[in-house]
């Protein structure tokens, strides 16, 4: 098992040979708009909500970190956070294409991935961790639906279904300053690995 925080780390493909799993940035906005590489970024008032209603592993790894809106987050709540990212944007974070990383990882694992491929990015990371780590995903309220995520949930039944009684932002580009509201909902998906009890669902 590698270090979690090690430098042996698997690195991204070059730009130009990008596959179609080349699109990591933190977010999961409505298809029709999304900006190139879907960089849509979570609001800090979401992760401080998780982390009032949660505890987790004193080690995150943020695999969708963009620009660190995340990460930021729980370091504020006094979590060791390791960020990475298949594009870094300009930023001193880890460049990985996590859906293609071969790392096991004793640490939990919070994340915005991209709607697109959001159940890909839960299989890798239910794969990525040990027993009993969990893993956290901010995602719209309707990722809830369709025949092939009932599949996912069949296979692994999400431990804690969280809900946002309001509407908390996703910003393109991070650009919170131009957002007044959003018209979608969203809420934290948990999963824990080995979890096979019952879903609970409860509203923040």
């Amino acid at each position: 098992m590698k270090d979690l925080f090690g430098d042996e780390i698997q690195s991204a493909k070059p730009n130009g040979s990008r596959s179609i799993f080349a699109t990591l940035g933190a977010s999961n906005h409505c298809q029709y708009q999304r900006e190139h590489n879907d960089l849509y970024c979570t609001h800090p008032e979401a992760v401080h909500a998780l982390c009032d209603l949660e505890t987790f592993s004193p080690l995150i790894w943020e695999p969708c970190a963009g620009l660190g809106h995340i990460a930021n987050a729980l370091r504020l709540r006094g979590y060791n956070v390791r960020e990475s990212d298949i594009l870094t944007r300009g930023r001193d974070i880890e460049q990985l294409d996590f859906l293609v990383c071969d790392e096991k990882v004793d640490c939990d694992i919070i994340t915005n991935p991209p709607y697109k491929i959001a159940t890909p990015i839960i299989r890798k990371a239910l794969s990525t961790v040990t027993d009993g780590n969990r893993i956290a995903m901010w995602l719209r309220i309707l990722y809830l639906e369709s025949s092939e995520r009932k599949q996912l949930f069949a296979e692994y039944p999400p431990q804690q279904v969280w809900i946002s009684s309001k509407r908390i932002p996703c910003a393109m580009n991070g650009d919170f300053d131009n957002i007044t509201s959003s018209a979608q909902g969203y809420m934290w998906l948990i999963f824990q690995k080995g979890h096979t009890g019952p879903t609970t669902i409860g509203w923040f």
